[in-house]
């Protein structure tokens, strides 16, 4: 996703003084109010703001990004703050990067270069190609090497292009032609230094050997597209024995001792359906996907030249009219290779907040939130009451990560970094995939207990199904989705409803261990089919799902919780008008088929459906007559 920065000036008004950036509903619309709540809510928002030209689409998330960013920026650019000198090293060199083209060029063949020859090559090992790219890079061509719950998991890797275009290439012709274009011409920058040894001299000799730059990224093209067509299966554990089958862990290891890893998980479906196509496929065309794989994943801090290959491909895929601001990309990579914990204590300093408060308010929310589900499982007695049990062990076991981390990690911290860009990307990365392997050796203090998908300051709620945990992390935990010296009912109604609808991922793809009977399976599939009639969809999304059990999880929570005080009708509006808020959206890029590959559902259809198909906002508002028929509501 694209980011930029130029709204710097405001950063006083959003951090300050966030209250104040808070849409409010006119007056004049409320005869929207049961017609369209979603633009009777956000009918302030959208006319305050514009989209920036390097975002495909702005929305109260996007925006809470860029106010972290700019935050962060501050810091960063501050000399006051003295206690993060890699953070700042890093970043600095960052934003003055040189051009490392030729530095990019001596990396590109010393991983083997770009192959032009059409004969055979006996002694190629794909397997060693990759595993020296991934040393290197922390990528995954083909193959994705990485560490889940202190286990080797190996399966497919990640694909270059959009498996959406990659999967149709009939259909996304232009889009294969724009890739393609793309690798074409960042090969012939790559080698324009020296017109008469490089590439494009060669190529233009038209020795016998040679392909074109054109050939070439077709193959690669053609390749990538074939990997996207191979079977995958299941996970499966295998013993080192039976793995040599496929490859050597002495290889990705570098002869350091392994033998302590006892539990490796292959997707043995993926590496046959993969050993079949390599029979078929010229090794030029493998070694060059790899290369090419490298090339992509530098090119945008190799040159400007580079980056506007990059850009060119953001405009016409997604419809942006601007780059991402340069340091808002070294922002996001400062974060992303030395952790949060320093630039956290400073963020907190600068905000005035108290991040040890908002932790104990959200894990009093948080709590209060999984008893008002536990209850509402317990007292449904249309399931059995061995379902019940199973889905409120299954429940009661969520662990919830705030704010941070539970275990505390600074990575890279051993990395020596300069004032070269390129080295010290290179040193994080190969340290980064280091680290990955060093996740393996039990009771290493690196190892988190629940594993981050991203950073804390990622403006997003995840449930991760295989440590069965909710993570909220701090840029969630900003307003307008939370604020401690708020009334409860605007955190229920945002943050709230984030929660409530995470809890609900965690009885997504329920096996038969848990819906013990057949009445309970069927119960459960009439929900799907509900919501997938509301949003008039062929698919019952477990996202839309979500949103119609959070919402009521919140809802009566907040109820439960407020049991004692003086109900009133305000505070049931405000916590329908704060959820409603927190989806607002411009999207000026409706027609790019790309963004519209979402399991949720656009935004405005999100807030309907969700809210007419709920009895307490109707009868909130008074809008009785626009209820919808039937209800989806489980609990």
């Amino acid at each position: 996703m694209h980011h930029n920065m130029r709204y710097f000036s405001l950063w006083y008004v959003f951090i300050l003084f966030p209250s104040q950036i808070n849409s409010v509903p006119s007056t004049q619309n409320e005869n929207l109010i049961c017609a369209d709540f979603y633009q009777y809510a956000c009918a302030g928002w959208l006319q305050t703001r514009i989209k920036p030209d390097s975002e495909p689409f702005w929305n109260v998330y996007t925006e809470t990004a860029h106010r972290i960013s700019q935050t962060l920026q501050n810091i960063l650019e501050n000399d006051t703050f003295t206690n993060i000198e890699d953070e700042k090293t890093l970043y600095s060199a960052c934003v003055h990067r040189s051009d490392f083209t030729k530095e990019l060029k001596f990396i590109v063949n010393k991983l083997g270069g770009i192959q032009q020859t059409s004969l055979k090559n006996t002694r190629y090992d794909y397997i060693l190609h990759i595993i020296e790219v991934t040393k290197l890079l922390n990528i995954h061509p083909i193959l994705k090497f990485h560490v889940k719950q202190n286990e080797l998991h190996i399966e497919r890797g990640d694909f270059i292009f959009p498996e959406l275009f990659l999967s149709q290439p009939d259909k996304y012709n232009d889009e294969i032609s724009i890739y393609t274009s793309w690798i074409q011409k960042s090969f012939a920058l790559l080698h324009a230094e020296n017109a008469e040894t490089s590439f494009i001299a060669s190529i233009m000799r038209g020795s016998k050997y040679s392909k074109t730059s054109a050939t070439l990224a077709k193959e690669i093209v053609d390749f990538e597209v074939e990997l996207v067509k191979l079977k995958r299966g299941k996970l499966v554990k295998m013993p080192q024995m039976k793995l040599r089958k496929y490859l050597s862990l002495d290889i990705l290891f570098g002869g350091v001792d392994n033998d302590g890893i006892k539990d490796i998980y292959i997707d043995e479906v993926y590496f046959e359906s993969l050993r079949k196509l390599l029979q078929i496929t010229h090794w030029r065309h493998v070694s060059n996907y790899i290369i090419w794989s490298a090339i992509k994943d530098l090119s945008r801090d190799v040159s400007a030249d580079f980056r506007q290959l990059s850009f060119e491909v953001d405009r016409q895929l997604i419809g942006v009219t601007a780059d991402i601001n340069r340091e808002r990309e070294c922002i996001d990579q400062t974060i992303n290779y030395l952790g949060h914990q320093k630039l956290q204590e400073n963020f907190e300093i600068i905000t005035r907040q108290n991040h040890k408060l908002i932790k104990t308010e959200v894990t009093k929310l948080s709590g209060a939130i999984r008893e008002t589900y536990l209850s509402r499982v317990k007292n449904n007695e249309a399931l059995t009451k061995k379902t019940r049990i199973n889905l409120m062990k299954k429940i009661a076991g969520v662990t919830f990560e705030i704010l941070e981390p539970s275990v505390k990690q600074q990575p890279n911290e051993h990395v020596k970094l300069g004032k070269n860009h390129l080295i010290n990307l290179l040193r994080l990365k190969s340290s980064r995939f280091e680290s990955e392997l060093q996740k393996l050796v039990r009771n290493n203090s690196f190892v988190a207990d629940i594993q981050w998908p991203g950073n804390i300051f990622d403006v997003n709620a995840y449930y991760t199904p295989a440590q069965n945990a909710i993570i909220l992390p701090l840029g969630i935990l900003q307003p307008p989705f939370f604020e401690v010296s708020k009334p409860a009912a605007f955190n229920y109604g945002a943050l709230g409803a984030l929660i409530g609808h995470e809890l609900s991922h965690v009885l997504d793809h329920l096996s038969s261990n848990i819906l013990t009977t057949p009445s309970d399976v069927k119960l459960f599939q009439e929900r799907g089919d509900c919501v997938k009639t509301k949003h008039e969809s062929t698919a019952a999304s477990n996202e839309n799902m979500a949103d119609f059990t959070g919402i009521r999880l919140s809802y009566f929570s907040m109820q439960n919780q407020q049991e004692n005080d003086v109900q009133t009708e305000n505070n049931n509006e405000l916590f329908f008008l704060n959820y409603a808020e927190m989806w607002c959206e411009i999207n000026g890029n409706e027609s790019k088929e790309i963004l519209a590959q979402d399991e949720h559902a656009p935004v405005a259809m999100r807030v309907k459906t969700t809210l007419e198909s709920f009895p307490n906002f109707l009868a909130t508002f008074h809008c009785e007559q626009n209820a919808i028929a039937a209800s989806c509501d489980l609990w």
